[in-house]
């Protein structure tokens, strides 16, 4: 849905008629503001189980299935096991859609008879739909040509920093991991590797300048780059520093092919689903998976911003 009340872009008071998506490319952001915009290489990891959860739980396709669900998790000791994650987007975006733009890359299916781990196929759509793919659509609209604007440095940090291996090595950049070094709050000493030492402090002296002045000194660790100047990369820091590269690549490509079918909007604001839309439009209902609780409601609009007003009914 379209600007959900409890996520809609608020400022000073004031909800605004369009999605932070839309105000970028339209250029409807406050000017001559420096931006650093940031995210983390595996924002979705720590979030997949509940996103599972909540798509198995909400769309038709998996009523009733709560068994077999629970079963083939317990059989193949994952959460997402192959191909419930198929599934899933089969189910939001339908099965043609799935097969020409997303199955290439997102696709999880049994090796051999075997069931998958699809949690990394699953993690790398939130990621790429959710935070980078869908900025980086933004960022071709009018922030990137209006001298007004920016500068905008777009970063992706891929500094390990969770998801432990067998030799107790971190594996993945989880949800807000810049948070510490944005706010200077690592822990920085000799007794640490010279590597992780160099990008420790090298973040350290990024952000206090930012902070403080907008702009990011160019030394050792690499200089950071506003839109204007990437030709489409993004700005890739970890523990070796800066380098300005594509992020995302195979699925961006992947997500903008499926965009020019159903829309750029429509995919990047959650607002396409496959299905047939009910005789009446402004009407729409869903019974819990168990059978036990039925959600009926009304389509809303207020100044252009749509709402959906909600009636509970248990049976």
């Amino acid at each position: 849905m379209f600007l959900s009340p409890g996520f809609a872009p608020v400022v000073d008071g004031q909800i605004k008629t369009k999605s932070t998506l839309e105000s970028l490319l339209a250029g409807e952001i406050r000017p001559n503001t420096p931006i650093s915009w940031n995210y983390a290489r595996d924002d979705a990891w720590t979030m997949v189980e509940g996103a599972f959860n909540d798509a198995t739980d909400r769309l038709e396709n998996f009523a009733g299935r709560e068994d077999e669900i629970t079963s083939a998790q317990s059989d193949s000791g994952f959460h997402v096991p192959s191909d419930y994650s198929d599934q899933i987007l089969k189910a939001i975006y339908g099965d043609d859609h799935f097969a020409n733009h997303l199955q290439s890359t997102f696709g999880c299916s049994d090796v051999n008879g075997a069931a998958q781990d699809c949690q990394d196929a699953l993690s790398r759509f939130g990621v790429a739909q959710t935070w980078s793919c869908n900025t980086q659509y933004g960022f071709t609209g009018d922030a990137l040509t209006n001298p007004d604007i920016g500068p905008i440095y777009p970063m992706e940090l891929s500094y390990k920093t969770c998801e432990d291996n067998d030799q107790n090595e971190k594996t993945r950049t989880c949800h807000c991991a810049d948070n510490q070094m944005i706010m200077g709050n690592q822990i920085i000493g000799p007794w640490l590797p010279d590597d992780e030492q160099f990008f420790k402090l090298g973040m350290r002296n990024y952000w206090g300048e930012f902070i403080r002045s907008g702009t990011f000194p160019s030394d050792a660790f690499g200089t950071m780059k506003p839109i204007t100047e990437l030709n489409g990369d993004l700005n890739l820091i970890d523990i070796n520093g800066i380098r300005h590269e594509p992020a995302y690549a195979a699925e961006c490509a992947a997500l903008d092919g499926l965009a020019d079918e159903i829309g750029y909007l429509e995919l990047y604001n959650n607002g396409y689903m496959h299905t047939d839309e009910p005789e009446n439009p402004n009407e729409f209902s869903f019974t819990t998976s168990d059978g036990a609780t039925t959600f009926t409601g009304q389509k809303t609009e207020f100044d252009n911003v749509h709402f959906k007003e909600w009636y509970k009914f248990d049976k």
